[in-house]
């Protein structure tokens, strides 16, 4: 493999708590630990991660308003924030790393190269969502993914790899899967720690921000099913939208919301069960980190993601999505049941030494044809 560049930089919309940013967060990580020189790049000063103050963060003024300003005034902006790193180090990024639709959108329309474009969602419900909101939504979510014609992408699971690769909208000019990266006994440490606020009840916990692609209408709904004495656990920062959701959904009295959770896998690893309701992933972060926690988990089957994470041994435990009863009947059944979970070789791929290796390759591949 050539010599380690000396700098990459890793771009994203912001920080604030998704899966596709606490995959940045690990990329930074697993990069730093082969001797890079990492540089992350927001469009907007939000951040949830404590850990992320572990990197260099810049914040590009305006680049995340650029809706109001013009695709073109905000890849100026970002171009200039770029730039003005460059020149602090007196070198050029080797790398650029973009992730999320709206970041990719303006490292293109930016010139800024040579980069590669992380699809962390599944395209197609993206779009349904979108056009469900609005039709000037959807236009502007298509315009965005049309932007990725020519580049060159990566994508966070096999299954949006395909989808990609038979897409009409996005034709890059190359195509590859790396998986979301786990620092695996990281995550098993801090699931060992003591933390307050605990119920006394066993429970399930769903951990999502309160979206309507998360579906927790559909979790709410399937939580009627499943037998006292349960409390469902909801991880997320939204807790006045769930609660009136749950009392929409006769459970209000069995949620417990304690909000955004810096070691969230410490309420994973006590948990019962991870339930997911997700009309569409891309590779839920959260259901692989119930796995490094010894969690079992039951799954809507969404695009895409959670066939990939449970595979053949574990897909019993997965239910068509938008289908409360199902998901509730499913949920009751593997709180009765013996999940064996030890073994799991998915785990070998999402390590974040494993990533490193593979994101590391992006950057030899740059190198060689330079």
């Amino acid at each position: 493999m050539p010599s380690v560049p000396r700098s990459v930089a890793i771009l994203i919309d912001s920080l604030d708590g998704g899966g596709a940013e606490r995959c940045v967060v690990e990329m930074a990580r697993g990069l730093v630990g082969k001797g890079v020189e990492v540089h992350i790049f927001v469009l907007k000063l939000k951040q949830a991660y404590d850990d992320a103050d572990d990197f260099t963060v810049h914040v590009v003024a305006n680049a995340g308003e650029h809706l109001g300003i013009g695709v073109q005034a905000g890849a100026a902006a970002l171009r200039a924030a770029v730039s003005e790193v460059e020149q602090s180090r007196r070198a050029p990024f080797d790398l650029f790393l973009a992730h999320l639709w709206q970041t990719c959108e303006l490292v293109v329309a930016a010139g800024l190269a040579p980069a590669y474009h992380f699809v962390h969602v599944s395209m197609g419900w993206e779009l349904r969502h979108e056009l469900l909101r609005s039709p000037r939504r959807y236009l502007r979510m298509r315009r965005r993914m049309a932007a990725l014609r020519g580049q060159d992408v990566v994508t966070v699971s096999e299954g949006l790899r395909r989808e990609v690769e038979s897409s009409r909208i996005v034709r890059p000019a190359s195509l590859r899967r790396i998986y979301n990266s786990f620092p695996i006994e990281h995550i098993r440490a801090l699931a060992s720690e003591p933390v307050e606020g605990l119920p006394d009840e066993p429970y399930v916990v769903h951990v999502g921000r309160g979206s309507h692609q998360k579906r927790q209408d559909i979790l709410f709904r399937a939580f009627r099913r499943v037998p006292e004495p349960y409390r469902l656990v909801c991880l997320s920062r939204h807790t006045d939208k769930l609660r009136k959701l749950a009392k929409r959904y006769g459970i209000a009295d069995r949620l417990i919301t304690p909000g955004f959770q810096q070691n969230p896998y410490a309420w994973i690893a006590r948990a019962r069960l991870m339930a997911l309701s997700s009309d569409f992933e891309g590779h839920p972060r959260v259901l692989v980190e119930s796995l490094i926690c010894g969690t079992p988990i039951v799954s809507t089957r969404c695009r895409h993601g959670p066939d990939e994470i449970l595979g053949e041994r574990l897909a019993r435990w997965l239910v068509p999505v938008r289908r409360p009863d199902l998901l509730g009947d499913k949920i009751s059944e593997a709180l009765d049941a013996e999940i064996e979970l030890t073994d799991l070789p998915l785990l070998d791929d999402v390590s974040t030494e494993a990533v490193a290796i593979e994101v590391m390759k992006l950057i030899a591949d740059r190198r060689e044809t330079a």
